[in-house]
């Protein structure tokens, strides 16, 4: 039986709120394999063969030669409505960031974005499918 008045106001709140609670979590992992495909999109834009120099120029994403970097990138859900999205290689940091590397760190690496730039591309389509997943599930019909 339906409840009306204050009552019911508060116990529809209730279930929308619970409803919503429930959902942030399947929302987070959207948004966080939107960002994820985006970012592989990125890695895959140009290649070289292994010994050959990067035709990426800095700033641009990475060029691809094994896909391990595309291939490393993972969506962990951290909690209700909280994700992480990163690749796990060892290089994947320092493609991102830019940095020094080698033996003394002779060697000067310099950033090659594609997470940053993955989750600027991806943003629109990323809470656009986290609205639609809580939509629903806070839908009282």
């Amino acid at each position: 039986m339906a409840t009306s008045g204050a009552k019911g106001a508060i116990d529809a709140l209730g279930l929308i709120m619970t409803a919503g609670v429930a959902a942030a979590e399947p929302a987070a992992e959207a948004m966080g394999e939107a960002v994820a495909r985006e970012a592989r999109a990125q890695l895959s834009r140009s290649s070289h063969a292994p010994g050959t120099p990067s035709p990426a120029p800095p700033g641009e994403p990475p060029s691809m030669i094994t896909g391990r970097l595309a291939g490393s990138i993972e969506v962990k859900v951290l909690g209700p409505g909280t994700v992480q999205v990163g690749a796990t290689t060892a290089y994947s940091r320092i493609q991102e960031l830019g940095g020094t590397a080698g033996p003394g760190g002779a060697t000067e690496v310099p950033s090659r974005p594609y997470l940053i730039p993955a989750w600027e591309l991806a943003a629109v389509e990323a809470y656009q499918v986290a609205l639609e997943i809580i939509s629903e599930a806070v839908s009282l019909g």
